[in-house]
C-alpha cells in the first residue's frame, strides 16, 4: 500500500486560499476540480482512494490522492 506523509490540498479550491467562491461541480485534477460543500470523507485502503460526499451537487466522488484527481462516481447533480 502506498502512503502519504503530510496533509495537503488534493483537489478543489484555488491558488488563493481566501477565495471562498472557488466552488462548483467539475471533475479533474488539482485546483481545476471543483466541489460544493464536501462533507463526508472515507479512505478505502484496498483501493488507495478517498470517497467524498459532494453534498450541494448531490454526488459521491472518488479522489485519487496520488494523482490529485477527482471524478464523479454516483449521482447526477
Amino acid at each position: 500500500m502506498k502512503t502519504l506523509k503530510s496533509a495537503r490540498n488534493l483537489v478543489g479550491g484555488d491558488t488563493n486560499p481566501r477565495n471562498l467562491h472557488a466552488y462548483g461541480d467539475t471533475d479533474g485534477v488539482g485546483i481545476e476540480a471543483k466541489l460544493q460543500h464536501p462533507l463526508g470523507v472515507h479512505f478505502i485502503p484496498e483501493k488507495n482512494v478517498i470517497i467524498v460526499t459532494d453534498t450541494y451537487n448531490h454526488k459521491i466522488k472518488v479522489v485519487d490522492p496520488f494523482r490529485n484527481e477527482i471524478f464523479s462516481w454516483l449521482g447526477n447533480g
